[in-house]
């Protein structure tokens, strides 16, 4: 693999796990020239193929969160909303939340 190439895989690397999304497509535009002045013998792309498999993988795994945390910041503020609870029967029936406050009593 040349080191220019293995470079750019290993910055990817690093953008991914920290989270820091914006600089894929700069990196993306370099992988690709890197790749395309590339005269590999089987094994070097086999290694080459391989690093960006891992890549990919932390990629998938990060939209996977980010798409966890969605829902489950949807579902947070839907409970706000709504409580659902179950009768006698043990149907379910959502109730409408008000707005936290104060009772005042007299």
């Amino acid at each position: 693999m040349t080191r220019a190439l293995q470079t750019i895989l290993a910055e990817e690397r690093s953008v991914i796990l920290s989270g820091r999304f914006d600089k894929l497509s700069a990196l993306q535009t370099r992988k690709e020239t890197a790749l395309q002045s590339l005269r590999l013998r089987p094994q070097e792309a086999r290694r080459i193929a391989a690093e960006i498999d891992i890549n990919q993988r932390l990629l998938a795994a990060a939209k996977d969160g980010i798409n966890s945390a969605s829902r489950r910041l949807n579902e947070m503020a839907e409970a706000q909303k709504t409580l659902r609870v179950y009768g006698p029967r043990g149907t379910s029936t959502d109730v409408a939340v008000g707005t936290p406050g104060f009772e005042q009593k007299y």
